[in-house]
């Protein structure tokens, strides 16, 4: 895997968008599979919920995937299907049923309604099976975020991780699903990305869903510079602009800003380009920095479906984003 990808962002079940890009990137259905005569594509998880067509989405990537046309990895949309369908030996589940995690899922709930159980549980097997990351020569590949500590604790965890036909055990998704738990900070790195605490006492902030939230998302993409300026807690957020204005006049309180400031575990390479999704970006695809890009475009909310062509090139370049 050197060069001639075609890596795409979050699709959250739109699968009418997925073929039409795909047919704009010259890709032909030829035996019931999407198929490039030169290129092969990435998909970056979260192919699931908020979405019409969950399993005609997965029925399409999952072709594709096993007979070597695309690859894909996990992305936290995945892990927290297989958390709400696998039960904790307690008579529930890893995920709660509660109100919050069942309307995130509720539609693919209502197509496994509709008789499809049983090849939802071949889907949540071939979830077990995602690689968690993408790393080859001069490129990486990560659903929320790029972080060498967290990569290296489960390159030195991956014989306790799967079971000998490569699945995750039930083990590590109950560890996945423990906060506090060594395994539960390091994959909500890797899937969800970075957070800080507000200040004591604030009451939080409402996500896309309406949920207060007492953490933000931070911009783990910024340079050493970049974070040398950050003082309050709109420089350093990744959020939707309505969310930054509230948080405009919130100083970060000094202990934060200095680990923001020490942490250079996920600062880019800046001779490997790393690819994400995740964060409902909106607007006219661009890089985030010369070697670090996010493909999610908010297609769950109308937005687009978005691919970086990448022909092994070190800096990126924003000619080479593509959408519908």
């Amino acid at each position: 895997m050197t060069n001639g990808l075609d890596i795409i962002g979050d699709v959250h079940g739109h699968v009418q968008k997925l073929v039409t890009l795909l047919g704009k990137l010259d890709y032909k259905q030829i035996d019931g599979c999407f198929r490039h005569r030169k290129r092969k594509a990435v998909f970056l998880g979260d192919l699931i919920d908020r979405g019409p067509e969950n399993f005609a989405t997965l029925r399409l990537v999952k072709s594709m995937v096993e007979k070597d046309q695309a690859s894909i990895i996990l992305g936290n949309h995945e892990l927290n299907a297989l958390a709400y369908h696998t039960k904790n030996g307690k008579g529930g589940f890893l995920r709660p049923h509660n109100t919050k995690n069942k309307a995130q899922h509720e539609a693919v709930l209502e197509e496994i309604g509709k008789g499809n159980s049983h090849e939802w549980q071949e889907f949540l097997e071939w979830f077990r099976k995602m690689p968690l990351f993408i790393e080859a020569p001069g490129i990486r590949i990560v659903h929320a975020c790029w972080d060498r500590k967290a990569i290296d604790f489960f390159r030195e965890r991956e014989k306790d991780i799967r079971d000998d036909r490569g699945r995750m055990t039930d083990t590590f998704l109950s560890q996945a699903t423990q906060p506090g738990n060594p395994t539960f900070d390091a994959i909500e790195i890797l899937l969800k990305g970075k957070e800080i605490w507000l200040p004591t006492g604030h009451k939080g902030i409402p996500d896309k869903d309406g949920n207060l939230r007492k953490k933000v998302r931070i911009k783990w993409w910024l340079t050493k510079e970049e974070r040398k300026q950050i003082k309050t807690y709109d420089g350093a957020a990744r959020a939707e602009p309505g969310t930054l204005r509230k948080l405009a006049s919130i100083e970060i309180p000094g202990k934060i800003i200095s680990e923001i400031q020490d942490d250079e575990s996920c600062i880019p390479d800046p001779c490997c380009p790393v690819f994400v999704g995740h964060y409902w970006f909106t607007g006219i695809p661009s890089r985030l920095t010369p070697t670090a890009a996010c493909l999610d475009y908010s297609v769950a909310r109308g937005g687009k479906l978005v691919c970086y062509r990448w022909d092994g090139e070190k800096e990126l370049d924003n000619r080479k984003f593509t959408w519908v």
